[in-house]
């Protein structure tokens, strides 16, 4: 079993993060903690727990980001199931052993809950857990809180597409189509702790340009044909309005409408033009776009 996490200026939750990976129940474990170009003391402490931890590798490249280095990872991983963990997330001590107590010889999958710890003063959280169904599998489009067979990303070229964002839903997406031997554990054992410099908060605050780039490969490649087509729909949509929202979160009116000015022209030329042949059945990604330069106009 191999967990790999990509550290780049993670200094102030590293200790968190790696401090969970070797306190496991299951000890079997190999852990990749690349550097990622660090520019602050990230280095010198997973340094340290490598000192402590034979278990541990430390890799050092510069900076290219999560998804080409999580590649990376794959490629090192010497386990047969692997995992990402961010470096600003942890997992429950038991997280592993319960994890692969769910593999059968044919598993390809494994996905677990998550508990969702808020930025708001208090002891605030949210647990989201999956069930045994497809539904799950658009519930849960990143790749925390999964375990993956190592032979089955290889076999099937699954990787992570060097995208400004989301690419990690890229890279499920393409993982679920290839594969229906997907197992569950309902309980919340990853956790994601929300911060200004967290991977989750900075995800939305993606623009919209780089959104739909994501909706087109995905359809493009076919990737939500396994799911029946109101779930892959409404998937699409999910991740339109939950950028759009997330816009309005962080950003005040005037600076959104700012931003919708700024990208109309850019998304008029670009998707009007590649979507203009989309089939009849691709009417939702049609309507998406359309939908987002009316908003864009209203904004104005």
């Amino acid at each position: 079993m191999t967990l790999i996490v990509p550290v780049f200026n993670a200094e102030k939750t590293i200790s968190r993060c790696v401090s969970s990976l070797t306190a496991q129940t299951y000890k079997n474990i190999e852990i990749l903690l690349f550097n990622d170009g660090s520019t602050d003391q990230s280095l010198e402490k997973i340094r340290a727990f490598r000192a402590q931890d034979k278990r541990i590798q430390v890799l050092s490249h510069d900076n290219c980001g999560a998804a080409a280095t999580r590649n990376i990872g794959i490629r090192l991983a010497a386990g047969d199931y692997l995992a990402f963990v961010d470096a600003d997330d942890c997992i429950d001590a038991s997280s592993i052993e319960r994890c692969l107590a769910r593999c059968r010889a044919e598993t390809d999958i494994v996905l677990c809950g998550l508990r969702l710890h808020s930025k708001s003063p208090g002891n605030n959280h949210v647990d989201i857990l999956p069930i045994p169904d497809a539904w799950s599998q658009l519930k849960f489009p990143a790749t925390a809180f999964k375990l993956y067979r190592r032979d089955f990303l290889l076999d099937n070229n699954v990787t992570f597409p060097n995208f400004v964002v989301s690419e990690d839903i890229l890279f499920n997406l393409h993982a679920y189509a290839c594969t229906s031997n997907v197992e569950y554990v309902s309980e919340p054992l990853y956790h994601i702790y929300e911060h200004a410099d967290s991977t989750t908060h900075r995800a939305y605050q993606a623009k919209l340009v780089d959104i739909l780039d994501n909706v087109l490969v995905i359809q493009q490649q076919n990737w939500l044909k396994k799911f029946p087509y109101e779930q892959g729909s409404f998937f699409l949509k999910k991740m339109i309005v939950q950028n759009a929202l997330s816009q309005l979160r962080h950003h005040t009116v005037s600076d959104v409408a700012r931003l919708f000015k700024k990208n109309l022209d850019y998304m008029r030329r670009h998707y009007d033009v590649r979507f203009s042949n989309l089939t009849h059945e691709d009417t939702t990604i049609k309507f998406i776009v359309n939908t987002c330069l009316m908003a864009y106009r209203c904004k104005l």
